[in-house]
This record gives structure tokens, C-alpha cells and sequence, in this order.
């Protein structure tokens, strides 16, 4: 997508012993954060669970299609 910026940030929270990770993405100004907190070994997952925050938010704020006749 043409001049579209996105930025990921993850970050961590120490928890019983253990630290959990979680990410966030900005998306045309628009801060996503991931839905869920991930052990490190799964730190990838945080990533991919902000980026479908973000896609879900993109289809919702587009609106309908304009293919939809």
C-alpha cells in the first residue's frame, strides 16, 4: 500500500516469575494492541495478533464494499 506506515512495538510484563509478551502496531495513526499476552518462546504471535487487530480494524473503518452493488 502506497505511503502507508506501520510500526510494531513489543513489550513485556513480568508475571509470576515469568515475563509475558505482548505487541502493539500503528497503523495510519491508529495504535493497535495485540488481544492476548504470549510466553517468550511464542513472542511471534504477539506480532501476528496486533497485525489482525490491525487488518480487522482496516476492513471495518473502509466500510462497505464498493463492489456491492
Amino acid at each position: 500500500m502506497a505511503g502507508s506506515s506501520k510500526l510494531f512495538q513489543l513489550f513485556s510484563d513480568r508475571r509470576g516469575g515469568r515475563t509475558a509478551w505482548s505487541s502493539k502496531v500503528i497503523v495510519h495513526g491508529q495504535t493497535l494492541e495485540a488481544r492476548f499476552w504470549y510466553d517468550g518462546k511464542y513472542v511471534n504471535n504477539a506480532t501476528e495478533d496486533a497485525a489482525e487487530c490491525a487488518l480487522k480494524w482496516l476492513i471495518a473503518s473502509a466500510g462497505p464494499s464498493c463492489g456491492h452493488w
